[in-house]
Order: C-alpha cells, then structure tokens, then sequence
C-alpha cells in the first residue's frame, strides 16, 4: 500500500470512528446485557488500537533510529558548543555587572559632591561616569532578578506547592487520610486484547 493509499485509508477510518463516537456518546449502559455488549465492542475497538498503533510504529521506528543516530552525531559538538556559550556569556555578564557597578559607585560619588555643595566636582565626577560598552554588536545585556531557595523551611507556607508525585504514591501504597487532600475511589477500565 503506498503512503497515499495508506493516509486515504486513515482519513476513512477517521471519519466514520468520529461517526461511531457520536452514536456510543448517545448510549446509556443500563442493563447487564447493556455491559456485556459495551464489553464486547470496546475490547474491538483496542484492538483496533493496537493494530493502528503498531502499523503506525513500523513507519515511525526506522524514523525515531535514524533521528537518534542523527542526534548522537551532532551531540558531542553541540554539548561543548553550549559549554563554550555558557562560559562565554557568563564572562560578559559579570563584565556587564562590574561594568553596571562602577557606574553606580561613580554616581553615587558625584551625588555626594552635589550634596556637599561642590557643584564643579560633582559636575566633572557626571562626566567622569563611564559609558556602557556594547563588546560586539548583536550582544545586548539586561539585569534580570532571580532566585535560589537557600533555606526551604524558611520560605512562607504560600509560596510551597504540594509534592503530588509523593502524594500520589502514598495513596497508591494505601495512606487513606492526608491534611488537605481528599483522597477517593474512582474506576478504572482496562483491557486486553
């Protein structure tokens, strides 16, 4: 089957699941037989699942080896390229930082002169201030405010968030009960084809 007949032949299928869908959507399931019957053609329509999902993987798998043996040639080249990018921008962003100080420490000076009334000191200590130096055009810097948690159990209650990969492994281990979080049954279907 060529891959027109194959995404025409999808299309189809497609459409008339879509169809389907909107008649079981309709279904009341109210009776065993009603059960027995939903049972039957659910257990069809996974294996329709894995039919598609395993023709879909013998398109797909020659492609996810080819683009991994693509990614493995090029990663030892990017990874020390990304290094190099790092040291590099770390080196011109504490430049920039030491460059920013300067300028406050000099202006801060020349406010002291103007406050202490030696207006021609604080004039020549303005005009002193050293200008921003762009290294290389196309780089550009900005000052930006980040973070790092030093003392978790210092941070205010309303900044933490609950640990819901713990929580959900606690109550699939069988904790039933914990402070602020509701912990109920719900059905799960499962089938095998």
């Amino acid at each position: 089957m060529t891959t027109t007949e194959q995404k025409a032949q999808l299309a189809l299928q497609a459409e008339q699941t879509t169809k389907l869908l909107a008649l079981w959507q309709t279904f009341q399931c109210t009776t065993p037989e009603a059960a027995v019957f939903l049972g039957e053609e659910l257990v069809k329509v996974k294996t329709q699942v894995k039919a598609l999902e395993g023709e879909k993987e013998k398109v797909t798998k020659p492609l996810w080896r080819a683009y991994k043996d693509v990614g493995d040639w090029f990663a030892p080249a990017l990874k020390a390229l990304a290094g190099l990018e790092s040291t590099m921008k770390q080196k011109l962003g504490d430049w920039d930082r030491a460059q920013r100080a300067e300028q406050a420490r000099a202006l801060a000076e020349a406010s002291r002169k103007f406050q202490a009334g030696k207006h021609e000191a604080g004039l020549a200590l303005m005009q002193a201030v050293p200008e921003t130096v762009v290294p290389t055009r196309g780089i550009s810097t900005r000052s930006v405010w980040t973070y790092e948690v030093e003392t978790p159990g210092a941070v205010p209650r309303e900044y933490c968030c609950p640990d819901e990969k713990l929580i959900g492994a606690l109550v699939a281990g069988g904790v039933r009960a914990i402070p602020g979080v509701r912990i109920y049954e719900t059905s799960e279907v499962r089938v095998r084809t």
